[in-house]
């Protein structure tokens, strides 16, 4: 007889209670399993899953969202649920206020609602699109949310003459009607003033505000705004002017307001085609976030206009196949830090390259590598002419692999690679206002080593790879990389320390330490992955814990493995799922020299679920007790760093289980599936031990279940 599909899943789930804990089969209780990486949330060998959220605070890390518009098309297009085309169009009818209600396009969903990669990409797609409709499509659309030059000059007029400077002005459309000339494309021939616009002269061109005339004289109740467009030009115009010509720049607030949660959205174009002049740039803002901060608002406008700056001098190297944006990004928003750097609005990218440094390389990401900008800026080999000339010196195709050879044949890279890995993990990068970085804690992988194992270190180039070295119970720990590929470099040091970086080569006399293990490659490859092998012998291998909160006896929290259950399981409509009792106790007792001890006196848990059958009628109601009994012993390793490792006998413990469906007792006797009792999860679990609440992680598959507490009753 085969158990039905609610007693597998619910006796697996159940006794996932017991197995996080007693882990391995009952064969070897004397033997925990070791050297296996800890599953500790957020820190797998690869990019975390989106279950990874449960984290202790020192590795709490952002969520793996899209970072502005371009890169949520690419995402849908690599799920394929569209085209780039379809991508293009879907997010270009966002901005003109022609999205669906059901449209994938979602930008509350991303970093940064940021448009400029979307609108250059589009343009390139009008060009050399795929799909001769979505070409002339995107058109249209462009035309709508990023009205060329000579749209601007047909249909806008310097706010002076609306003072009595110069020619009357026309009389000012409601923004309902110029919202619609822009959703048709502001059709040629009109008369009609949907802006005016503020003007001031730079030594190379001009720089204009544009603004609906709707606001009124002097932008109205945006007056504030305005003024801080203004302000924001003139501020970039004087710190990006030290480097080089820029074009004429043109801020040009939109007609259509958009459901933006998170603040303006903004799109620089320049140098692309159309009717733009060579030397013009256009930056659109939608401007729906009434109480957005001024400040940041300044630091955003000068992230655009440094686009401005890129497109005149670099324009060659910013094509679709040159995937730069991790230097057109990142060097942006170093550049608006530099405009103003008390303001902070590159601050949350710090928390996105402390996460993704650490599996990905720098080639991959983009606003997020400006930490590695700030690093050049603040040395007296680079600084800010040391970043352009890093930025002119980048392939304009290849894609990743030829970004990350051309960084890697700057001269030196090698050691300023490892100079800035080292002082990134050390907090000792400045940003632009002067001040250290101070980025969380965080590893690739973490390690419990309590006896002999070889690890493979993985490394991909120009990322900041690290390792947490647990050093379990034992004495004589001997650690070294025997083999290293070409290029791999490592260091090693206590995670809590700064500075004192050696070679990974350890030998010390007792265990119960922590240490950080870096391994970095600067040399280009981008594609494949490079390793050091680390061999780890332990003269005496011992049992036990690091950590002498978790020593003591433990009985479950009932509650907490009530709402775990209920929360966990979901049958999907018509079904439901109840916890209706618990009774006795089920405890765990952690010696001080490894033992582990299990009592159930006896425990038992009761649910019940009900399956609606309507319009039939023909409901199912199921109510059963699974109970537990005895005692096990075993042995457990707690490595100090929220790793448990355990082994144990379950001999002594008995089940039963009694089910009934619509009140009738349809069977009583052991689990129709014994096996699940000597280990179905595997042994390595995760904790945190806060003085009388024990907490464990409950895993299966890698994936995060939820968590279930335990009370303190005794401790030795």
């Amino acid at each position: 007889m085969r158990p039905t599909r609610f007693s597998i899943l619910t006796l697996t789930l159940l006794l996932s209670l017991a197995c996080n804990l007693l882990g391995a089969p009952a064969s070897d209780p004397d033997q925990p399993a070791g050297g296996s990486p800890i599953a500790t949330p957020g820190e797998g060998a690869g990019q975390p899953s989106e279950e990874e959220t449960d984290q202790a605070p020192e590795q709490l890390e952002p969520p793996d969202i899209p970072a502005d518009f371009w890169d949520l098309v690419q995402r849908n297009e690599e799920l394929g649920l569209w085209s780039e085309g379809e991508g293009l169009v879907a997010g270009l009818e966002y901005l003109a206020g022609l999205a669906e209600e059901d449209s994938l396009f979602a930008p509350e969903g991303m970093v940064r609602a940021e448009a400029s990669s979307l609108i250059w990409r589009a343009r390139d797609y009008t060009v050399a699109g795929a799909e001769p409709a979505v070409r002339q499509r995107i058109s249209q659309l462009l035309q709508t949310v990023a009205p060329d030059l000579e749209t601007l000059e047909a249909y806008s007029q310097p706010a002076a003459a609306s003072l009595g400077g110069g020619a009357p002005l026309t009389a000012p459309l409601p923004q309902t009607q110029c919202a619609k000339l822009a959703a048709d494309g502001f059709p040629q021939g009109s008369a009609e003033v949907c802006w005016l616009y503020d003007e001031l002269q730079h030594a190379d061109g001009f720089a204009r505000v544009y603004y609906p005339t709707s606001w009124g004289p002097s932008g109205g109740d945006k007056q504030l705004l305005l003024q801080a467009a203004v302000m924001a030009a003139e501020q970039s115009i004087t710190t990006f002017g030290q480097y080089g010509a820029l074009p004429s720049i043109n801020l040009v607030f939109g007609l259509i307001d958009l459901p933006v949660k998170n603040g303006f959205v903004t799109g620089a174009d320049a140098g692309l085609g159309g009717t733009l002049p060579e030397d013009a740039c256009i930056i659109t803002i939608y401007a729906n976030a009434a109480e957005a901060k001024l400040e940041g608002f300044k630091q955003l406008m000068a992230h655009e206009i440094f686009h401005c700056f890129q497109w005149k001098h670099y324009s060659a190297l910013m094509g679709v196949e040159a995937e730069s944006d991790w230097w057109v990004e990142g060097s942006a928003t170093y550049f608006s830090d530099l405009a103003y750097p008390k303001v902070g609005a590159e601050e949350p990218w710090l928390a996105h390259f402390t996460s993704h440094s650490r599996y990905a390389s720098i080639v991959t990401m983009s606003y997020a590598s400006y930490v590695f900008f700030e690093y050049l800026g603040s040395r007296a080999d680079y600084g800010p002419a040391g970043v352009l000339a890093l930025m002119g010196a980048m392939p304009p195709s290849g894609g990743a692999v030829a970004q990350g050879q051309a960084l890697g044949q700057q001269p030196g890279m090698e050691a300023v690679w490892e100079a800035f890995a080292l002082d990134f993990l050390d907090g000792k990068v400045i940003d632009a206002d002067g001040q250290p970085m101070q980025p969380p804690l965080l590893f690739t992988e973490s390690y419990a080593l309590f006896e002999n194992d070889t690890h493979d270190l993985a490394v991909t180039d120009f990322s900041l790879q690290r390792y947490r070295l647990a050093i379990g119970p034992g004495q004589g720990f001997h650690l070294h990389v025997s083999q290293a590929d070409d290029g791999v470099l490592d260091w090693t040091h206590r995670p809590l320390e700064i500075g004192g970086w050696t070679a990974l080569a350890l030998d010390l006399p007792e265990g119960c330490d922590q240490f950080m293990a870096v391994v970095v490659r600067a040399r280009g490859e981008v594609a494949g992955e490079r390793k050091a092998t680390l061999d780890v012998v332990v003269d005496t291998p011992l049992k036990g814990t690091c950590e002498q909160c978790i020593v003591g006896t433990w009985e479950l929290n009932k509650p907490s493995f009530k709402a775990y259950m209920e929360n966990l399981i979901d049958f999907g409509p018509g079904m439901t799922f109840s916890v209706i009792g618990q009774a006795g106790s089920a405890r765990y007792t952690f010696g001080g020299e490894g033992g582990l001890e299990l009592q159930f006196a006896p425990y038992s848990f009761a649910w019940r679920s009900l399956q609606s059958n309507q319009p039939l009628g023909n409901d199912i109601l199921s109510e059963n007790i699974l109970t537990f009994s005895g005692q096990g012993s075993g042995s457990y390793i707690a490595d100090g760093v929220s790793g448990l490792h355990a082994s144990t006998d379950l001999s002594g413990v008995s089940t039963e289980l009694v089910l009934h469906l619509n009140g009738e007792e349809i069977y009583k006797g052991p689990p129709f599936e014994e096996s699940f009792i000597s280990g179905g999860v595997p042994p390595t679990t995760t904790y945190t031990c806060q003085e009388d609440v024990l907490t464990i992680t409950v895993m299966n598959g890698g994936h995060l279940l939820g968590t279930v507490s335990y009370d303190r009753v005794a401790q030795p």
